[in-house]
């Protein structure tokens, strides 16, 4: 599309997962995109397990998130102090791995650059 046009430089987009990649392969070469950048454990093979599928892209961190509150839902009972409690923490190790927290409370989570070609993700090196 783009590229029909003249276009010649790096295209950029959201995360992008396999189901995508494989239907628009014709379109997107050498396409580059931000995720995740490792799971932990064996989180994919579980996930493929039970749901007959890859997780999609933001399985890993709503895990993660989902964890961290039911665990901490089960010690301290009370909303507030979840909350509280949730303020405090700097880091968290996740399955999508290391969580931190900054004094704003953003998350930031390993990343990397990947690029597409042929449907296929390639893990682009600094």
């Amino acid at each position: 599309m783009i590229k029909e046009l003249g276009f010649s430089g790096a295209l950029y987009s959201i995360e992008v997962d396999n189901y995508l990649a494989n239907e628009t392969k014709q379109y997107t070469s050498n396409l580059r995109f931000i995720a995740p950048d490792v799971y932990g454990g064996n989180f994919i093979q579980k996930f493929e397990a039970r749901y007959a599928a890859k997780p999609g892209m933001p399985a890993g961190q709503t895990y993660d998130a989902t964890s961290l509150l039911l665990t901490l839902f089960h010690k301290h009972k009370t909303p507030s102090v979840v909350i509280e409690e949730l303020k405090k923490l700097s880091s968290y190790q996740g399955t999508s791995g290391p969580i931190n927290f900054t004094a704003d409370h953003r998350t930031l989570l390993p990343t990397a650059f990947f690029e597409i070609n042929d449907g296929q993700f390639k893990k682009l090196e600094d």
